[in-house]
């Protein structure tokens, strides 16, 4: 089957399946979100909790404005019939992915920044803004949208609103007091070519940490870059400490593929220890870790740690070239 893709449950694949929760940064990356119209369970549940239909719909705009799939599970009985109240959700959903699949179909994420949030999407000569939430004014200020739309209208009930161009950008006017669409309402824009391309943001400046033979340099877990991604999209975590101590954070929820990397600055190359400060549960040892820099790297085991604290554990040498390179932490 060429045209085949595989999901990555096996640790590898074509694209990325997080479950109930959407990673940062997906964006450029194929992915589908799983979700279930249950709250706690994916098979059948008597009288367990359901999610509502707002909420929902609002997932559901979430992950198209970011280009995903949105994978939806119901639990059927031992039947094969659907509860009712598990049917009406997902009816609801088909109605609204109907009234508005100009929106949905056919369509890329557009990844508009914006306060508050606008979820978008667009296609060759259209933007649709999506609004779970309908804004609080009949104007709305769009600073970050490139370009000035030809038309504006309301999907649904085809309303269509007022376009004015100023320096911080694109307001919309003449949008009613209320949501048109109780669940989520629908603002489509026309151009008379492609829409203008958004312009990609920017990663944040890596910290640039100083490595000399005169004195211990701490690589810390705030001042880490994570790279790689492991099962369902996923990055390494980075939590504070059980004191909610930022600086004093942890790098957790390891998976293959995932990464962690330093910038440093050596001011004089030579040979370095390397240490690490790690906690690992009796039951789960044995892990090999690597740690490389462009001309070196060493290697060590996970050896547990007694009662779950941390401790430090010699990782080997590394030899570093003099000036700016990455050091990276790999599982």
């Amino acid at each position: 089957q060429p045209a085949a893709v595989v999901n990555d449950r096996a640790g590898c694949g074509d694209f990325y399946t997080p479950e109930r929760n959407m990673p940062d940064d997906l964006s450029d990356m194929l992915f589908e979100v799983c979700n279930s119209v249950l709250t706690k369970t994916w098979g059948y549940s008597h009288d367990g909790p359901l999610y509502s239909e707002p909420y929902l719909i609002r997932w559901l705009i979430r992950v198209i404005a970011r280009g995903g799939n949105y994978a939806l599970n119901v639990g059927p009985r031992a039947d094969g019939t659907i509860d009712p109240q598990q049917a009406r959700r997902t009816q609801s959903l088909g109605r609204w992915i109907k009234t508005y699949a100009r929106a949905v179909y056919g369509t890329t994420g557009y990844p508009l920044v914006n306060d508050p949030p606008i979820y978008a999407t667009c296609n060759r000569t259209q933007v649709f803004l999506m609004f779970p939430t309908w804004p609080d004014t009949n104007v709305l200020p769009l600073a970050e949208l490139p370009g000035v739309p030809k038309q504006a209208r309301i999907l649904g009930v085809n309303r269509p609103l007022t376009i004015h161009a100023n320096g911080r950008g694109v307001v919309l006017g003449n949008l009613p007091s209320r949501s048109p669409d109780a669940l989520a309402s629908v603002i489509e824009l026309s151009y008379e070519t492609e829409p203008p391309k958004l312009p990609r943001p920017r990663n944040p400046v890596a910290t640039i940490l100083t490595v000399s033979p005169k004195h211990r340099t701490l690589l810390s877990a705030p001042d880490a870059q994570p790279v790689g991604r492991g099962i369902r999209g996923a990055m390494v975590r980075q939590l504070p400490d059980h004191h909610g101590v930022i600086s004093h954070a942890i790098l957790t929820r390891w998976y293959p593929g995932m990464r962690a990397a330093w910038s440093i600055d050596c001011v004089r190359a030579g040979c370095y220890d390397v240490r690490i400060h790690i906690r690992c549960d009796p039951r789960y040892p044995g892990s090999r870790y690597r740690v490389n820099v462009p001309d070196s790297h060493c290697e060590a085991t996970v050896t547990p740690t007694p009662d779950k604290q941390f401790r430090w554990q010699r990782v080997g040498r590394l030899k570093l070239r003099c000036g700016r390179q990455k050091l990276v932490l790999c599982p």
